[in-house]
């Protein structure tokens, strides 16, 4: 069904035969896949266009960020509102899920990233990712990695629960494969090396362990 406002995201409800849209005026809509003429229900998710939007795996609900700056959980099958997280200050442009349904990502324009506790309005916790705003946000099929992207071509892979032996060996298995590149001049090799080397050190006083992918 065609909607009068432009569509800024969809999901899966609960099962295959629901499907929640998002669109530019902040509302979420209900539509049951055997019956599209008209949505079942229809909700003010948030005060400024609908950003981003997720299914919360297990726990029948979607997840949604706004120009409102609100990360807002809503049921699936009535769209009402279930919590909102609202510790950001900053324009929220990225949203991801855990396969679990447990942890919600919400990172903005900052750069800083910030996981929440689905289960309650629990901060998890709150780390600087980018130097500017985040783009895309991914986790593990595991939940125990979280991977980010920003707008100047960095990939950020954060391991939460990794011990300090298995970062190390990955960061510098990265490392290698970007200087082993025969394309690359000894300069851009050099360059590669200590700039590893910078971010490992870096993230390596973090609150958990970074490693720059690109």
């Amino acid at each position: 069904k065609r909607s009068a406002d432009a569509i800024s995201g969809v999901a899966f409800g609960g099962d295959a035969e629901k499907i929640i849209s998002s669109s530019s005026d902040g509302k979420l809509a209900l539509w049951q896949r055997q019956s599209p003429a008209i949505p079942t229900a229809l909700a003010d998710a948030h005060e400024m266009q609908v950003l981003a939007l997720q299914r919360v795996p297990g726990r029948d609900a979607v997840a949604s960020i706004g120009g409102d700056r609100v990360l807002r959980l809503s049921r699936s099958d009535s769209l009402s509102s279930i919590r909102s997280y609202r510790g950001s200050q900053v324009l929220l442009t990225a949203l991801g899920v855990s396969s679990d349904g447990r942890t919600i990502a919400a990172a903005g324009a900052d750069g800083q990233m910030r996981l929440w506790s689905t289960s309650s309005s629990r901060l998890i916790k709150s780390f600087k990712a980018h130097g500017t705003a985040v783009t895309a946000i991914g986790f593990a099929p595991s939940g125990t990695f979280v991977v980010s992207a920003d707008g100047q071509g960095e990939v950020l892979l954060d391991l939460r629960k990794m011990g300090a032996e298995l970062s190390l060996l990955v960061t510098m298995a990265i490392c290698v494969f970007g200087t082993r590149r025969r394309s690359r001049s000894r300069a851009t090799k050099s360059m590669i090396a200590w700039h590893c080397l910078v971010k490992y050190s870096i993230c390596n006083s973090c609150h958990g362990w970074r490693i720059l992918l690109s």
